[in-house]
């Protein structure tokens, strides 16, 4: 048997992911929708304040200095 290249896996495994997220996203109840997305934008704001604060004085979390 020969062994599949990993490219093919990678793609295949990208491929099912994007659409088991297409059906997830979509699939969401309208009272499911608020709550997902708040905690969706407090984690994008908190990644975005920490790689903005890198860029300013030292931050202590930092890991670019």
């Amino acid at each position: 048997m020969d062994v599949i290249n990993h490219t093919i896996i990678n793609l295949i495994i990208f491929v099912l992911a994007i659409y088991v997220g297409y059906h997830v996203v979509w699939n969401v109840t309208p009272a499911l929708h608020t709550p997902l997305m708040a905690v969706t934008n407090t984690i994008f704001r908190d990644r975005h304040r920490r790689r903005n604060a890198c860029f300013s004085a030292r931050w202590p979390y930092c890991s670019r200095r």
